[in-house]
């Protein structure tokens, strides 16, 4: 059984990183029954790229339960803000009729864990 509780790894007093949680989330939602896609940035001569074709701003996490359905995911620490992109995203993929979340890492990493379990179970 999987340990909702535990945190991500990280050195004692630090804050966990965005990936860490990510990590994190992504194991969980495995565990629970979750297939789950991210799409991981790459960086190389100066510069993030991912080597997609489609447009910026997609959610870190596309995660889908047969119970629970599709989520997006989009993971931030503070301070950062949505971009504009992401917005355009969350617009579009809400009025679509999608499960759309934002989770502020570390603060709701154990809270956004459990609501994953929860539609799990339903």
């Amino acid at each position: 059984m999987i340990d909702l509780d535990q945190a991500p790894a990280r050195a004692k007093g630090e804050r966990a990183t965005e990936k860490q949680c990510q990590a994190t989330i992504v194991d969980a939602a495995r565990l629970l029954g979750y297939r789950t896609l991210s799409i991981r940035v790459g960086y190389s001569r100066g510069k993030y790229s991912t080597p997609i074709q489609g447009d910026a701003g997609y959610p870190d996490l596309t995660l889908a339960h047969p119970r629970a359905g599709v989520l997006f995911v989009e993971l931030k620490r503070s301070p950062n803000a949505l971009e504009p992109e992401q917005i355009l995203w969350r617009q579009a993929l809400t009025e679509a009729g999608a499960i759309w979340r934002l989770v502020w890492v570390p603060e709701q990493l154990h809270e956004f864990i459990h609501e994953l379990r929860d539609r799990a179970v339903r």
